[in-house]
């Protein structure tokens, strides 16, 4: 016997013998390699883009690093090794949901980590209405979103709800610890991953997401043009793919005028165009898919409604200080009587919102009214222009309010 070398054999021939060296030298013992692993997770706003540059900081045993999320919302820790590691995420005039994780290595579940980033108006919504919001998307391997998808809950109160055009959904969450989200897309072979997720609300914002994979036939996209004059008032038209008589998607027009629908399958379609505000050249047109996208004829959109605009005025002391609590009158001269009133705010200003129909003039007279005080000028006379093809016009300015107590 060799001290750390093993044992002496004889090998089966006379006078052959090997040296078997078994396991480590005693000796001079070697550590194995130690094991590491990576946490990565992503930060998303409630729209489900990503929230670059938010600050994920990792803790363990009192030990902490941080990094920033990339262009994508994402963020990965190498080389931990096994514990237990905090996880928080902060970004500069927005609250983070939920304010932590806990993460445990090794973990399979530990997989991807994710933040809702929400402004302090989305928080304080959920909070005030007392419910939990669960943000969702359901995208094929390679981005592409699943719309129209079934998304079905069970649990929490929530009605189910379906995918948008980007591929998400969202819904409230009124009662229970805990909900169920099923997805589905009817008429597809489609496939998901995971193909159910149970997830415990214990925080006022969460993210589901799905990756589906589309077993049966290809999608394609409908896009066109809208030609209209003024693109601000787009939202006002509403567009319907027909499919044998049937509503089956509705795309949202962009500040280009333009519209995009994709998840689409073969088929004979009809692109509907509807507006209480719009004449159409045509209010139907024929889309067939066949293999491949398909670009509808641009159509051309007249709007006939009414012009928008926006009277902005203050009310003001003698230096310039705002009035706040002042209620400001703006009286229809054409029907006396017939008038509109608000209250300054407390910076002393005050905003109406007018509409006059095309080709009219409207004369108002805009009036603050403040007992004990002399007001200069008492009021303003103001007139409005409806444009043809015009919805949103020039932003009004009306001249300060300047008010001194009466002598």
């Amino acid at each position: 016997m060799i001290p750390g070398m093993g044992r002496m054999i004889r090998w089966g021939v006379p006078g052959l013998f090997l040296l078997l060296a078994c396991g480590k030298n005693l000796d001079n013992p070697v550590s194995p390699p130690v094991k590491t692993f990576t946490v990565q997770g992503k930060a998303l706003y409630s729209s489900l883009s990503p929230a670059r540059e938010t600050t994920i900081h990792i803790t363990v045993e009192g030990s902490e690093n941080a990094i920033a999320t990339d262009a994508n919302g994402q963020f990965t820790f190498f080389g931990l090794t096994e514990g237990k590691y905090i996880l928080k995420a902060e970004k500069k005039g927005y609250i983070i949901c939920p304010d932590s994780l806990e993460v445990t290595i090794p973990d399979e579940k530990n997989k991807m980590q994710n933040f809702i980033v929400l402004s302090t108006a989305e928080y304080s919504n959920i909070i005030l209405n007392k419910i939990r919001r669960v943000y969702g998307r359901i995208t094929e391997a390679g981005g592409t979103p699943v719309v129209r998808a079934t998304v079905t809950i069970f649990g929490g109160g929530s009605p189910n709800t379906m995918t948008d055009n980007n591929g998400n959904f969202s819904f409230d969450v009124y009662s229970g610890d805990s909900i169920l989200i099923v997805p589905k897309k009817e008429g597809y072979s489609y496939s998901f991953t995971p193909d159910s997720l149970f997830m415990v609300t214990d925080c006022n914002a969460l993210l589901a997401e799905f990756t589906a994979r589309n077993e049966g036939a290809p999608l394609h996209s409908i896009s066109g043009h809208i030609l209209m004059k003024d693109l601000s008032a787009g939202h006002l038209i509403r567009i319907s793919l027909l499919e044998n008589g049937v509503f089956c998607n509705g795309p949202t027009i962009d500040s280009s005028g333009g519209y995009n629908i994709p998840g689409v399958k073969d088929g004979s379609y009809i692109l509907h165009f509807q507006s209480y505000y719009f004449e159409f050249d045509r209010n139907d047109v024929p889309v067939i898919l066949n293999g491949e996208d398909n670009a509808a004829p641009e159509i051309r959109g007249t709007y006939t409604g009414p012009t928008s605009y926006q009277v902005y005025g203050r009310v003001v002391k003698g230096d310039g200080i705002g009035i706040p609590g002042v209620i400001v009158d703006m009286e229809y001269t054409v029907a006396y009587g017939l008038k509109m009133s608000l209250v300054t705010d407390s910076s002393g200003s005050f905003l109406f919102h007018m509409a006059t129909s095309p080709g009219t003039t409207d004369h108002y007279i805009v009036k603050p009214g403040m007992n004990g005080y002399v007001v200069s000028p008492e009021n303003y006379d103001l007139y409005l222009t409806g444009i043809e093809e015009i919805h949103n016009g020039v932003d009004v300015t009306i001249p300060d309010f300047v008010a001194s107590p009466s002598p």
